[in-house]
């Protein structure tokens, strides 16, 4: 665990004794921050600008807030950009083209407008009325307006692949930064918990062998204090390690398979017969 990421953990497992409105929108701030760090590092630049613009804010406190303005400056200036260009077989300039990246529309049609994207390789798909093909790009970290052209019309266009019949991706396990985040939060509301319930545990029972119905008030608002904020830590230990295994859970089951398409065409008298046959996957168990 690096050393910022620790003081960020401090910073949270200290917040849990505030008023539980301030506490929320500051423990916000400490996530975001966090999982800024993890989504830079992965190359994941568009989530960790969104992280980074949630805890840049000025109801964060001062230490995050200023981490976070300059590592926003820095994804600023190295978040890549493309911009796709359509050309056809003559090498006319082709607008009514729609374009995927890695699964997700990106575009309905081309206008020349640079579209940010992470660094690392990616996937473009492009469709124009009945043909559609793929190609492989690598985008690399403050890579800016890079043209990337699609030749529509192409002999590889002409062979490609349906979008509908490509075989689905294979499942992974690779939970989002956000799921960690949780389960860190769980861990350190289990420790504040267990802390601060036994020490206001110890107290009280100090008070009633020593001075039972007449303590001093400071001694028996300190003791109380600290029962609250156990309370207050057990109660965010286990929302957090609720999410946690949600996301953890979610993350680990993988898509529904999609049936497979078959299509032949054999002779009949006076012509062709076009057959086709849907094929649904299933599980044997030995």
């Amino acid at each position: 665990m690096s050393a910022r990421r620790l003081e960020y953990l401090l910073l949270a497992i200290g917040l849990t004794g505030a008023r539980p409105a301030l506490a929320d929108d500051k423990l916000v701030c400490v996530r975001a921050a966090d999982a800024a760090q993890e989504q830079r590092t992965a190359g994941k630049f568009r989530d960790a600008r969104a992280s980074l613009h949630t805890c840049a804010r000025e109801a964060c406190p001062p230490l995050v807030r200023s981490d976070c303005t300059q590592w926003l400056s820095e994804v600023e200036a190295t978040m890549p950009s493309i911009v796709l260009k359509a050309q056809s077989a003559r090498g006319e300039d082709l607008s009514d083209v729609q374009v995927d990246l890695d699964g997700r529309r990106i575009a309905d049609k081309l206008e020349g407008l640079p579209i940010e994207v992470d660094p690392g390789p990616h996937v473009l798909q492009w469709r124009r009325g009945g043909k559609n093909a793929r190609q492989d790009i690598v985008v690399h970290t403050a890579e800016k307006n890079r043209t990337v052209t699609l030749r529509i019309d192409s002999a590889d266009a002409l062979s490609a692949v349906p979008a509908s019949d490509a075989p689905a991706s294979e499942h992974r396990f690779r939970p989002g930064a956000a799921a960690w985040i949780f389960a860190g939060v769980a861990v350190a509301g289990a420790a504040s918990f267990g802390y601060f319930a036994s020490r206001g545990s110890s107290e009280v029972r100090d008070m009633r062998s020593e001075c039972a119905g007449h303590c001093e008030e400071n001694r028996v608002d300190a003791a109380y204090e600290k029962l609250l904020i156990g309370d207050i830590s057990l109660g965010a230990a286990v929302v957090s390690a609720g999410i946690a295994t949600y996301l953890f859970w979610n993350a680990a089951t993988p898509p529904k398979a999609s049936p497979a398409r078959e299509m032949s065409i054999s002779p009949v008298a006076g012509g062709v017969a076009e057959n086709a046959r849907r094929t649904f996957p299933f599980a044997v168990s030995s």
